[in-house]
């Protein structure tokens, strides 16, 4: 299976510049802009990450972003990993436990590798 390096959405107009994280580590952004085929068709081509467009729709990106882009310190991992432990005591008590496709979502979120926005587009997709 091989994994896209270029934006997921769809571009809407030619000159378009696109931030998305990188599928293939996470921690970091990909910068692509939107052309026009020889037929007219609008596709996404990659920006060199030292062209000043993507540095700075990247750097635009990153501002957005609560810190979530960089590895959490060892106190943050241990906070997210007691409230997933809360959260587990919770869903017991209710009779109810996590599944696999959670796990993984949560472990990430945990880890920093997705922020808490993304893990919960994620969820909620499931």
């Amino acid at each position: 299976m091989s994994v896209s390096t270029t934006c997921p959405r769809k571009p809407t107009y030619a000159g378009e510049v696109a931030v998305f994280r990188n599928p293939l580590r996470r921690s970091t952004f990909l910068a692509d802009i939107a052309v026009r085929d020889k037929h007219g068709h609008l596709g996404w081509e990659p920006l060199a990450q030292d062209d000043p467009r993507a540095r700075a729709a990247i750097a635009k990106q990153a501002k957005k972003n609560t810190g979530d882009t960089e590895m959490p310190n060892l106190k943050t991992v241990e906070g997210r990993r007691e409230a997933l432990r809360q959260a587990d005591v919770s869903l017991r008590i209710e009779d109810l436990e996590r599944d696999q496709a959670s796990e993984a979502v949560f472990e990430a979120w945990v880890q920093g590798q997705v922020s808490e926005q993304e893990a919960i587009a994620q969820l909620l997709a499931d």
